[in-house]
Parts: structure tokens; sequence; C-alpha cells
């Protein structure tokens, strides 16, 4: 028996039997679920495509038929595409101030003429 009236026996000890074996690891609530990833860059300008380039483009009346394109619609479009680019440029400057990208270490093999 221990201490505390319960045996021995049915206290959970670590193998040097001193500490009490430690509990089950459990993932915080943020880590459990897989599916709420980071989507790449890619696929966010895909998905953005699709919604704001596409979408307005293609779009159909309720039986199905292709609806004839406004500017307007036009106009719309070019608007999305510009303000992404620009937020884009916006991205890049910010990112990495006075940082200019390097070439990379490729060097073409020397070709000894025969």
């Amino acid at each position: 028996m221990t201490g505390l009236g319960v045996p021995a026996a049915d206290v959970a000890r670590s193998e040097q039997g001193k500490l009490p074996a430690a509990k089950a690891f459990t993932l915080a609530e943020r880590d459990k679920h897989m599916s709420e990833q980071k989507i790449s860059f890619m696929a966010q300008l895909d998905q953005w495509t699709e919604d704001n380039v596409f979408a307005p483009l293609l779009s159909t009346d309720v039986e199905g038929n292709p609806e004839e394109l406004s500017q307007e619609t036009l106009d719309q479009v070019k608007q999305a595409i510009r303000t992404k680019v620009l937020d884009s440029y916006h991205n890049g400057q910010a990112a990495a101030p006075g940082v200019k990208s390097q070439p990379g270490s490729f060097r073409p093999r020397r070709q000894f003429s025969k």
C-alpha cells in the first residue's frame, strides 16, 4: 500500500519506479486536422484564376447557354488581374528588400576540341 491508500501495484510508475509514468502525449487542437494544411501559392493562384477570370468569362444563363460577354465583365476581369499582379509585385518588394537574385552555381562543362 502507498501512503494514499492505493495498493502499490495499482500506481503507474516509470522504469526507475521513482516517478509516476508520463501521461499519453496528445496533439494540440491546432495540430489535429491535416486537412488544414497551407495551400501552395500556385494552388491559390489557380483557385483565384478560376474564381476571378474563368467564372466571369464562362458564365451561363439558367438554361446553360453561354452568356454574351459585356465590356463591363471584360473590364472587371482585366482590373482583377492587374490588382493581383500589383499585389504580387508589392509582396515581392516587401519580402526581401536589398536582396538581389543571384545566379545559380551552374557552370557548363568546358568542352575541349579534338
